[in-house]
């Protein structure tokens, strides 16, 4: 299962997120330093709460202006 992340601007970058989930069960967790989010506790509970997560995709919204 690939998880799909829309990417915040107004978090802050957690590069050592992935050293955490390396020797997990986890296969590959791509992108995860360029993934922002809110806190570490939030990552640690998405991980922890999705255990067939293999892949991240992380995606940019963007808004048009009109």
């Amino acid at each position: 299962m690939t998880l799909h992340l829309p990417w915040g601007n107004t978090t802050w970058n957690l590069k050592s997120t992935f050293v955490m989930f390396r020797d997990t069960q986890y296969s590959a967790i791509t992108g995860l330093e360029t993934w922002n989010v809110s806190s570490l506790e939030n990552t640690q509970a998405m991980f922890i709460n999705a255990h067939n997560i293999t892949e991240l995709n992380l995606t940019r919204v963007l808004i048009l202006a009109t």
